[in-house]
């Protein structure tokens, strides 16, 4: 009997029990898809790819495809296609699901304005960019306002808001209307906020001030006069007028225009002789040629009596010079000229001389011998503007007493 156990014990495991065909242990009531194979039974190990559903998962299993090498199998990946897309990669800003999250570019629009940092065509620096990915209210094709940024992204700051091109807007650096940086006249490009505010009559920095940067003239300050005539002279005569000018008060050339209507007129301006007109305002028609008449007219003979020399400028600008001339002694003169042109010298004596002699600087020369008072004698010559030597003299004989006129109208 006891030799017939073991018998019986492996004829019991060998056979399959009731409703178990294939004796792998599940029932067709279990689970078991195929009973009469016994490796096909639920959990049984699947064997990929060989068209057996082993574990009656109601499939075969397959082996995992990286069709794009990416790393992340086909089923998890949600581009199997390009290996820039799977769940384990970061966002780029390039147009794509990176990182199969279902958004596109998330993180290069931080402003939420729908423009990202690369923009439309996908290439960050280009002109479709977000220039200001903090700011909602800044990004290509946006509307600008007069607020100090570049809505627009056309790196321009409110432009539409500069109609003069002065480069103040009518809101300002701060982007904030009715301030003191305002351009307070758009249609003026001479007139901004923060400019120099020179002779003018107006108001050109915007501060509510007229003219403040050229002021009373008092020391260190600057001197402003009207001019009406442009002619860079101010003063007397001054008609109405828009045209200022500024200097410094220690310049001369700022007021005694005689006449601010005329250009021409003016302290200093070329005298035009016997016209009647004052043109260099100093009271009175010139009636020489020479704009001077003199810059200087010295005696400089070696010895001075009291019969000596006299120099006078007379009424109508000529120069006469006196004196008496005699043997011993030579009368010299220096005359300084603010013209050139043609010279007359004319000179006459009284009593009677032997030989009376006049040069002008060696070029021109009165030579008058013997006999009684026969005088004047002219004599004309081209005197060059500057200085020039008038020498006076008797050879011999008695004293003579002479006039010389210089004369160069």
């Amino acid at each position: 009997m006891r030799r017939l156990a073991p018998l019986l014990l492996l004829l019991l495991v060998g056979c399959p029990g009731p409703g178990d065909g294939d004796g792998d242990g599940w029932l067709s009531v279990e689970g078991d898809c195929d009973d009469a194979d016994p490796t096909v039974y639920p959990l049984a190990p699947e064997v990929p790819d060989d068209g057996i559903d082993q574990d009656c998962d109601g499939e075969d299993a397959t082996v995992p495809v990286d069709a794009d090498g990416d790393g992340s199998p086909r089923g998890e990946d949600c581009d199997d296609e390009d290996r820039d897309n799977a769940p384990h990669l970061g966002e780029r800003c390039d147009g794509q699901d990176n990182d199969c999250d279902g958004q596109i570019d998330e993180g290069w629009d931080a402003d939420g304005d729908g423009v990202t940092l690369c923009g439309p065509d996908l290439e960050a620096g280009t002109a479709d960019d977000d220039c200001d990915d903090e700011d909602p209210a800044n990004f290509p094709g946006n509307v600008e306002a007069c607020d100090g940024q570049d809505n627009d992204c056309d790196e321009q700051t409110d432009e539409e808001f500069d109609v003069d091109g002065d480069g103040a807007s009518q809101c300002g650096d701060d982007g904030v209307p009715g301030t003191a940086d305002d351009d307070c006249d758009d249609d003026d490009p001479d007139v901004e906020p923060g400019i120099w505010d020179g002779c003018d009559g107006l108001d050109v920095n915007c501060n509510g001030l007229v003219d403040e940067d050229c002021d009373d003239g008092g020391p260190g300050d600057l001197y402003c006069y009207a001019d009406a005539d442009g002619d860079g002279w101010g003063g007397a005569g001054t008609v109405v007028t828009d045209d200022w000018d500024c200097s410094d008060p220690g310049e001369s050339g700022v007021t005694g225009d005689c006449h601010d209507g005329d250009p021409d007129i003016h302290p200093g301006a070329t005298e035009t002789p016997g016209n009647g007109v004052d043109e260099d305002c100093d009271g009175a028609d010139q009636t020489s040629d020479c704009g001077g008449p003199l810059f200087t007219a010295t005696e400089g003979e070696p010895n001075d009596g009291a019969d000596q020399t006299n120099l006078i400028v007379t009424s109508d600008g000529h120069v006469l010079l006196s004196g008496t001339a005699n043997a011993s002694d030579e009368d010299w003169f220096s005359v300084s000229f603010g013209c050139s042109g043609p010279v007359t010298f004319t000179l006459d004596w009284t009593g009677t001389s032997s030989n009376l002699d006049l040069d002008v600087s060696g070029s021109v020369s009165v030579s008058e011998g013997g006999g009684a008072n026969d005088g004047p004698v002219s004599v004309s010559g081209v005197a060059g503007e500057g200085s020039m030597v008038i020498v006076v003299s008797l050879a011999s004989g008695n004293p003579t007493s002479y006039e010389l006129l210089i004369d160069w109208d």
